[in-house]
């Protein structure tokens, strides 16, 4: 992401052109990188896991429902107000009440009993932690990593995001099932408040990227093109995550093993696409991105298969991955360091409106349509937004 200033240095161009590449982990990263785990970790340990307890306990269903529906409610109210947050104090010091607040709370939970109140009011802070931590997190992360690199070094921390998650998900799950949620309570407290340290010493390091005073700024705008198109695809996986164990049910393990496979794949092509967009152009990922995701859900109208359904999985992982960076990128490159958390709340908003509305939608279309043509309706959906995205990167 050079800048007309960096063309026109005149003798300082060839200096600048043999100097070594700045480097992509620094102390401040790494600092960063052992927050964000943390947070990550005690983020998803209970995702399954609480509403699994919540059912047990009321034979509810709606009850169940409700722990994962207040903390994505207090999650996207939090994020619409996280920019008016990030000017008033520093980015840093709001990180370190995000990680406090996904942490703190679970405590109840290891010496209360859980009842629907306390579960709920305790989902309700949380939400309001794991906004703070993710809009605030990727707004220091995109200021972390040196200009050249910003691709790379977002899909680095995509990695460490998708790695723990991927991770703490199923195990948080086998944990409460066997040792009970007081254990799974403890992880997500734990996970938290060990990395406070870390969080309350980012502000000791500075930022690869110098972040200018916020007056004047105004007119820059955030392009919302690429939001739109990842909109698109995390629609897809909200429907992906919460149905695709249920119409594929004939099929036993083989949609949690594909699901499985499309983490991975997605985690691992997030960082690829950051280093082949750092060095070519992140504009031009995007539509073939979208794209390949598309085709990994309508793939689904077809497979009749674990295998089948494995392989439409990886498909749509890898451009789900590739459009989760492209988009991030394009968004950063729009603006200048001081809005990249507006950047980070619109993408985040982007990511987890998709989810809602996919899980939401998917369910509503299930009751009018086969499962197949719902996918195909979906895969729809993917690819719409390739009207706007695609024009745009031949004229990159």
């Amino acid at each position: 992401m050079r800048t007309q200033e960096d063309d026109d240095d005149g003798p300082n161009d060839n200096l600048r052109r043999n100097s070594p590449p700045s480097p992509l982990i620094t102390p401040r990263v790494i600092r960063l990188f052992v927050v964000t785990a943390g947070a990550t970790v005690s983020f998803y340990t209970p995702l399954s896991a609480l509403p699994s307890l919540v059912q047990d306990q009321t034979g509810s269903s709606t009850a169940a429902g409700a722990t994962t529906a207040v903390l994505m409610l207090t999650t996207v109210v939090t994020e619409l107000f996280s920019v008016p947050l990030m000017r008033r104090w520093p980015a840093e010091r709001l990180l370190f009440v995000g990680v406090a607040l996904l942490g703190l709370p679970a405590l109840a939970l290891t010496v209360l009993p859980p009842s629907l109140h306390l579960v709920l009011a305790v989902s309700a802070l949380r939400g309001i932690g794991f906004a703070l931590s993710v809009v605030v997190g990727g707004a220091l992360a995109a200021r972390s990593f040196p200009g050249g690199r910003k691709g790379e070094g977002m899909g680095v921390y995509g990695v460490v995001v998708g790695v723990f998650s991927i991770t703490a998900l199923p195990i948080g799950l086998m944990i409460g099932q066997n040792w009970g949620y007081a254990a799974v309570s403890a992880i997500t407290a734990g996970s938290a408040i060990a990395v406070l340290p870390a969080a309350s010493r980012l502000h000791r390091t500075r930022p690869q990227t110098d972040v200018a005073p916020s007056r004047g700024d105004g007119r820059w705008t955030v392009s919302l093109v690429p939001a739109i198109g990842f909109l698109g695809t995390t629609i897809a996986a909200g429907v992906i995550i919460t149905f695709l164990p249920i119409t594929f049910s004939a099929l036993g393990h083989a949609s949690t093993v594909a699901i499985a496979c499309q983490s991975v794949a997605s985690t691992s092509a997030r960082w690829l696409a950051g280093r082949l967009g750092d060095r070519r152009s992140h504009r031009e990922l995007l539509a073939p991105g979208i794209g390949v995701a598309a085709i990994g859900v309508a793939a689904l109208v077809v497979a009749d298969t674990g295998l089948g359904v494995t392989a439409a999985m990886i498909v749509f992982g890898i451009g789900f991955g590739v459009t989760m960076n492209a988009s991030l990128a394009v968004m950063l490159e729009s603006v200048p360091p001081s809005h990249y958390g507006g950047v980070s709340a619109q993408w985040n908003l982007a990511y987890d409106i998709g989810l809602g509305i996919g899980s939401i939608g998917f369910g509503m279309m299930l009751n009018l349509l086969p499962h197949r043509a719902s996918y195909a309706l979906v895969a729809g959906v993917v690819a719409v937004p390739l009207m706007l995205v695609t024009p745009r990167a031949r004229r990159r």
